[in-house]
Order: C-alpha cells, then sequence, then structure tokens
C-alpha cells in the first residue's frame, strides 16, 4: 500500500530477546545497543539494514551523517581488513561472545525464556503492590515500567536498591516520582532475578509496606517452576 515507506523499528529493548524476523515483518532498517538484551556493557550501536534500505542509500547522493553512512560500511563489511573507522575492539569481542551465547541457547528458546520470566516478574511486582504501566497484552518480555503504590517515595525507594547493588532507573515525563523501570533481560539467572525482588520487598517493607516479605519471591519461583 506505501511501496515508498521504509519500516524502521527501535529495537533496542528487544532485539535478541523478543522475536524480530526482518524478512517476515518486513522491517527495512533494525536498531539496537550492546546494552540491552544482547548483555554486553554499553557502546555499540548495532544497525541492521535489508536490501529495501540499501537500495534507498543509492539514491540519497551525499549524505552528512559520515560515521552511520551504509556506503562507508559495506566495505568493511565484505572484507573487514579495510579501513575506515577504528573500531571499538574489545566491545566488538565481547560482543561476539555474546552472540555465542545466544547461539548456544537457541534465538527460539532465548525468546521463550523472555517471554516466561518477564512475565514471571510482572506478576510477582503486581503481587507487591506495583501497577504496571503498559496494557498486560502489549507489555514488553525485557522491561517493566512500575507504578508505586501509594505512599511510596521514589528517591528514598531507589536510594534503598542502589545500597544494595540493584540500579533501576526512574520515571519520565508525567511519570517522573511516580514510578521506576526495571530490567530483566540478557543472560540474567533466577539468581539474579529472585535477589533483585528481594531487595525490592526490603526496600518496600523499609518505605513502611511490612506485607510484602517473600510476597514477590514466592509468585516469581511458582510461576517459573510451571
Amino acid at each position: 500500500k506505501f511501496k515508498d515507506t521504509m519500516y524502521i523499528v527501535d529495537g533496542v529493548c528487544a532485539t535478541a530477546a523478543e522475536p524480530e524476523y526482518m524478512h517476515d515483518f518486513g522491517i527495512d532498517v533494525l536498531l539496537t545497543g550492546s546494552q540491552k538484551a544482547f548483555g554486553v556493557a554499553p557502546g555499540l550501536a548495532i544497525v541492521l539494514a535489508g536490501p529495501t534500505a540499501l537500495k534507498r542509500r543509492e539514491t540519497l547522493g551525499d549524505i552528512p551523517e559520515y560515521y552511520a553512512d551504509f556506503k562507508k560500511w559495506e566495505p568493511i563489511m565484505d572484507n573487514p581488513a579495510k579501513y575506515f573507522a577504528t573500531p571499538a575492539v574489545n566491545m566488538i569481542w565481547a560482543f561476539k561472545e555474546s552472540v555465542k551465547i545466544i547461539k548456544e541457547e537457541g534465538i527460539e528458546n532465548r525468546y521463550e525464556r523472555h517471554k516466561k520470566v518477564g512475565r514471571a516478574m510482572q506478576k510477582a511486582l503486581e503481587e507487591l503492590g506495583f501497577k504496571i504501566l503498559a496494557e498486560k497484552d502489549h507489555r514488553a518480555v525485557t522491561l517493566s515500567n512500575l507504578i508505586y503504590p501509594e505512599g511510596i517515595d521514589d528517591g528514598k525507594f531507589r536510594s534503598l536498591l542502589a545500597q544494595e547493588g540493584i540500579a533501576v532507573a526512574g520515571g519520565l515525563g508525567a511519570y517522573a516520582g511516580k514510578m521506576f523501570r526495571l530490567g530483566h533481560m540478557g543472560n540474567i539467572d533466577t539468581h539474579d532475578l529472585v535477589s533483585t525482588l528481594s531487595t525490592i520487598e526490603r526496600a518496600l517493607y523499609k518505605s513502611g509496606m511490612k506485607d510484602v516479605m517473600g510476597k514477590g519471591v514466592a509468585a516469581l519461583t511458582t510461576e517459573l517452576a510451571e
């Protein structure tokens, strides 16, 4: 219907965790980063370009986006010995290891694991009194936006988590101070999930909610055992 329109997907919190089939979905450009579901440190911007995107680039002539220009990178893709720009070698080796881990797990198995973990974490967090911002049928399996129960102070709560080594991000825009963002993606395992939920329970307890201890962990482990 719109033959000249390119389909560009922001896969930052999805790629390597949510099903993405470029050919089947008609995706022309897929963008992601190394630090999300690939489980690598921040530092790599990853761009996948399909044949339609590459063909479109040919019609644009010179463009100012020098480093992000497909035409600069294509020769390097064909022959990494050629020089275009000094690569972040250590990050590329880390990314290679990540891809190896993904292949060993199997991408379809990885999709299913993220789905199971995401739903289990979200159920456990709801048991603790959080509301999840997204509607149930439209929630990411990699990330949850959690609206606080009544009476919880955002700054104090996140500070309590940080004291035990759990880093979460605050809400943005209209939700600043009202919620936090929790990632559950990549190569995390059950121990990571349980320890994170247990820390959240303790932070809630210290914030005045005295009936939460063990409820989230019980819901999580029960769901994962199914």
